[in-house]
């Protein structure tokens, strides 16, 4: 999938399962990571190098469920960031120990929020065709539903787009 596509679905999708517009925002950006990594020139894409261990999704994962654990540990659940971002400005003091258990949580939040936003990317990926599953060197896991940057990809994510505007909506109605 394109960028445009990534960030438009992660956001919605994050957004409607949080209700949280900032952490919606971070897992956004979040989900143009495992392309910008590769660091490929788009005018000489090299599919070879393409969905190899930028793709490979343990590392996201993993470090989102210890992010995700020290935070369940610390505040019982996924923080709203608008509340955190709050609780941050009243509570700095300079001092020594300037850092309360409030910036950490807020800290921690936001690279959880960010790596969700890998993790969506590679499950959008895995329908548009295959990333790495155990091995990061072998790409086994996904369909190819999708043709990257085709009128089909772009459909799709308008659809999704309209699907999750109107859940969205309703949620926000009731």
């Amino acid at each position: 999938m394109k960028w445009i596509s990534h960030k438009l679905l992660t956001g919605l999708m994050v957004y409607s399962l949080t209700n949280d517009a900032i952490g919606a925002t971070i897992s956004a950006f979040g989900a143009l990571i495992p392309d910008k990594v590769e660091n490929q020139d788009y005018n000489n894409f090299d599919l070879n190098r393409h969905r190899k261990f930028s793709h490979w999704f343990v590392p996201y994962t993993f470090f989102a469920l210890v992010f995700y654990l020290v935070i369940y540990f610390k505040a019982k659940k996924i923080p709203d960031l608008f509340e955190i971002v709050k609780y941050f400005f009243t509570d700095f003091k300079l001092t020594w120990n300037f850092i309360s258990t409030n910036h950490v949580i807020l800290i921690i939040t936001v690279f959880f929020y960010f790596l969700v936003g890998c993790i969506f990317h590679l499950l959008e990926d895995s329908i548009s065709g295959r990333i790495p599953l155990l091995n990061p060197k072998k790409k086994v896991f996904g369909v190819k539903l999708i043709e990257t940057n085709s009128t089909h990809e772009y459909i799709f994510t308008f659809i999704v787009t309209i699907v999750f505007f109107i859940f969205i909506g309703r949620k926000i109605l009731t």
